[in-house]
């Protein structure tokens, strides 16, 4: 019988892997117009992604103030229940770096749902946030927050 160590933060760290091995990259080539290109799986990428977010703010949230996160999935309800200390870091480093792709509520209600919502794009008729966008975005939340987690 295998065992293994199945804790909030353990599994939040096996979906940020899964994250970056689906962003990693596979198959790299050169297009006609001289393009290094790899191939990589954007829909993935974004469900693993979004979910390690949810259990990294799940885990903060357990650690500091104990409130009750169960059937709370949506990543801006969980990012609001952070201690006011810990949403003023993320929220100033995180910040500085979305800046180009909008302020920082748009970019937290645009993945804020990311997880439910990539999960079902082929029902879907448009892309919501933007593909792109969610990729950068996402990026920038999910390792703000998983580095703010290291330090903490």
């Amino acid at each position: 019988m295998y065992d293994f160590d199945c804790s909030i933060i353990r599994i939040a760290n096996d979906f940020y892997e899964a994250y970056l091995r689906c962003i990693k990259g596979e198959k790299w080539e050169v297009d006609e117009n001289s393009v290094l290109k790899a191939h990589v799986v954007n829909v993935p990428a974004i469900v693993n992604g979004s979910f390690a977010i949810e259990l990294y703010l799940k885990y903060l949230i357990s650690i500091t103030s104990k409130k009750d996160t169960s059937k709370k999935h949506k990543i801006k309800i969980l990012f609001n229940m952070l201690l006011e200390e810990d949403k003023t870091k993320l929220r100033n480093q995180i910040e500085k770096e979305i800046k180009n792709y909008g302020t920082f509520n748009e970019c937290i209600s645009g993945i804020s749902d990311s997880f439910v919502y990539w999960r079902y794009i082929h029902e879907k008729e448009d892309f919501g946030f933007g593909l792109n966008k969610t990729l950068i975005v996402l990026h920038i939340f999910l390792n703000n927050i998983k580095n703010y987690l290291d330090r903490y």
